[in-house]
């Protein structure tokens, strides 16, 4: 009896710790409901979430593009993006593009994201990969828009938070362009580097509809540059009193463009922008670093500039 009991209990155990069993891991959650924070209008594609709700702009073209409309904006993202009757508000021209006359301007709602189910088969960056579903502020309609680049839209908390940011402010100045002209009279600007300009407007520029902010000096002249600073640098006079003050003489250099032995690399950052590229090395301590630019190296030794090349 005792040896039957005993086999018992060991075919009990064998069966309660031998099983094997597969237990489900969730993935990693990536949270959906960071807000929509307005530093960048066009957003990486894994942020395209944080559009829904927000209210966005439809930009105008060059006059060479508006004959063939805008293109993406159709009614059933489920059908050929370039079958006439699924276009909205075809057509313009043989492209069969949304016409331009009817769309530009317009305000749209995001109110869902979607990934296309056409988005293996795309070969390009973004085309086809997003759909944004909008409603059409005026009318009402409900689209859809296939994310493509360049963006034609701007996203309207985007431009206020911009506006809010420099509008109303005054700016320490310098120019990166001999191409500087008054966008009133047409007239040539010689800009003084660390002149005092005050920003007066927001606006978008009728050549290549992009987004400039516009600045007057005390003579009258107005200036424009677009935000990535493509003519102009500029710093906000609180923020260019201070490196004034931390840099001392080297901040006249950095105004002019200008790098010199003894600078630090948060200064040769400010008066030559970002590099191309860095080389770093570390030995016994210290740190050495080249910077290329595309006509020059700057070598560093500890964050000092120690040779120009």
């Amino acid at each position: 009896m005792k040896k039957y009991l005993s086999v018992v209990f060991i075919a009990l155990t064998v069966t309660s710790f031998c099983q094997i069993t597969t237990t489900k891991i969730s993935e990693k959650r990536v949270p959906d409901s960071i807000p929509y924070d307005s530093t960048e209008n066009s957003l990486e594609i894994e942020n395209f979430y944080q559009y829904v709700g927000q209210n966005l702009y439809l930009k105008g073209m060059s006059e060479g593009l508006r004959k063939y409309g805008y293109h993406g904006f159709i009614l059933d993202y489920n059908k050929d993006d370039y079958k006439k009757e699924n276009i909205y508000k075809c057509c313009q021209g043989e492209n069969r593009g949304s016409n331009y006359d009817e769309l530009v301007g317009k305000y749209f709602t995001v109110i869902q994201v979607i990934k296309n189910p056409k988005a293996e088969v795309s070969q390009r960056l973004f085309a086809d990969k997003v759909i944004l579903k909008l409603v059409e502020n005026e009318s009402k309609d409900t689209l859809y828009y296939a994310y493509d680049i360049p963006f034609p839209f701007i996203v309207v908390g985007y431009w206020i938070k911009y506006k809010r940011e420099n509008v109303g402010k005054q700016f320490v100045v310098r120019y990166l362009s001999d191409e500087l002209y008054d966008i009133e009279t047409g007239e040539k600007v010689d800009l003084v580097n660390g002149s005092l300009w005050n920003c007066i407007d927001l606006t978008i520029e009728e050549k290549y509809f992009t987004l400039v902010l516009i600045f007057e000096n005390e003579k009258g002249q107005k200036i424009m540059d677009s935000g990535n600073k493509g003519v102009l640098d500029y710093w906000e006079q609180s923020q260019a009193n201070l490196y004034k003050k931390r840099f001392g003489s080297y901040w006249q250099s950095i105004l002019n463009g200008h790098v010199k032995l003894g600078m630090t690399n948060e200064m040769c950052t400010l008066a030559w922008g970002d590099p191309e590229s860095v080389n770093e090395t570390i030995l016994k301590g210290k740190k050495t670093e080249q910077w290329v630019y595309p006509e020059n190296y700057l070598y560093f030794d500890n964050g000092i500039l120690t040779a120009i090349q």
